[in-house]
């Protein structure tokens, strides 16, 4: 889930960063962020097994959806900025 939340984000991010010339350096954190998301997520999860709701990895996932979303607000308030 946290990593779905984190690639809409990019996807979000990608958008916008499309918008605005020359501001790529969010943009390209955000990806690189949906990219690691995406990558801990295969690389810890145990697929084969029974499913659960939370495991000692779901804190890891968790940092990355803060970080992500933090980097997002970022990026409004800065395009706020310019726009004022």
């Amino acid at each position: 889930m946290l990593a779905v939340l984190s690639i809409i984000s990019a996807m979000v991010m990608g958008l916008k960063g499309m918008r605005r010339e020359g501001k790529m350096s969010m943009t390209a954190a955000g990806i690189v962020l949906a990219i690691v998301s995406v990558a801990v997520f295969f690389l810890t999860q145990d697929l084969s097994g029974n499913m659960v709701i939370a495991d000692m990895f779901t804190v890891v996932m968790a940092v990355i959806a803060v970080v992500q979303i933090a980097v997002g607000c970022m990026m409004n308030r800065e395009e706020a900025k310019e726009n004022r």
